[in-house]
């Protein structure tokens, strides 16, 4: 699991020049969390993709919240990726989640996101 837990991570990744929808998604979250200047990136928002042998259980370790919840605001379906949005705290820190619909990836975290996954305007895959 790739995490990015401090404003330096969330910047440099977000600065690395890349054709990525994750990179795109990425970097538009940071500039649309740029509006509260009073805080710091990683005062609002954690990022964490998915890697191959990642697992759901896995994610929950780290979160800290138990398997057998459902941890999600909501998940959303994009082309290559599900974006699964979790909120961790009563002020509204949460972490954004990319699980990459590739190769590699826990099939059945790919499964579940697929179950609970809005679509995106239409863009994504079925």
């Amino acid at each position: 699991m790739y995490v990015m837990s401090d404003a330096k991570t969330i910047q440099a990744f977000v600065a690395e020049p890349s054709n990525t929808e994750i990179h795109a998604l990425i970097t538009k979250q940071t500039k649309a969390l740029a509006e509260f200047d009073d805080y710091a990136i990683d005062d609002l928002v954690n990022f964490i993709i998915i890697q191959p042998g990642d697992t759901f259980t896995t994610l929950c370790s780290h979160l800290g919240i138990p398997p057998n919840a459902r941890p999600w605001e909501f998940i959303e379906e994009h082309c290559t990726c599900y974006e699964m949005v979790v909120v961790l705290r009563s002020d509204g820190f949460g972490v954004v989640i990319f699980v990459p619909k590739a190769e590699g990836i826990n099939l059945d975290l790919l499964a579940m996101c697929k179950l609970h996954a809005l679509p995106t305007n239409g863009q994504a895959t079925p």
